[in-house]
């Protein structure tokens, strides 16, 4: 959603799809709203941004409604940020030696959640998370990018790598958060 700013029309987002730094982001948009809509500073608002259109600030409870709103913004980006927990081991690192065929590893013993990878070769590498006859493809594999990491959500015990051809070593953690 977005809403237009009253004094120049330029627009700011109210809602990010990137969820790294939510809580400052809804503490900026807070302190707008309320500075926005405080009050003697603008006397126009935006009725939601759905409507094209204005509406006059006349009545005290326009004020406290919308410093509610912004509240409520604060209060939820704040929710948001505090639900994503860092990544935390729950096993051993394994490695995976990645060709130009494709090969599995165990990962963990039992059905997980999340899988940190990191990609140490110098090419992009494909995985693919299943059963213990997984295969991986560069057609429909994961990409990995070389010199990166990468939690994945994989829900099996094995992970199956592939490459283009050049050799690349995939080091595959269990465990959660992100």
């Amino acid at each position: 959603m977005i809403i237009p700013h009253p004094a120049d029309n330029d627009a700011f987002f109210v809602v990010s799809l990137d969820l790294a730094g939510a809580a400052d982001r809804a503490l900026w948009l807070g302190e707008q709203l309320v500075g926005v809509y405080r009050g003697v500073a603008f006397d126009l608002v935006p009725l939601h941004a759905g409507v094209a259109g204005w509406r006059v600030i006349r009545a005290w409870a326009d004020v406290m409604r919308l410093a509610w709103i912004a509240a409520a913004v604060i209060a939820l980006g704040t929710i948001e940020a505090a639900a994503q927990s860092a990544f935390s081991p729950g096993g051993p690192t394994v490695s995976l030696a990645v060709t130009g065929t494709t090969g599995r590893v165990q990962v963990q013993s039992s059905a997980g959640n999340n899988v940190r990878v990191y990609n140490a070769g110098t090419v992009a590498v494909f995985l693919a998370c299943g059963d213990s006859g997984i295969t991986a493809t560069t057609a429909a594999g994961l990409p990995i990018a070389p010199g990166t990491v990468e939690i994945i959500g994989c829900s099996q015990q094995y992970v199956a790598g592939i490459s283009a051809g050049t050799a690349a070593t995939v080091y595959l953690t269990p465990g959660f958060g992100l």
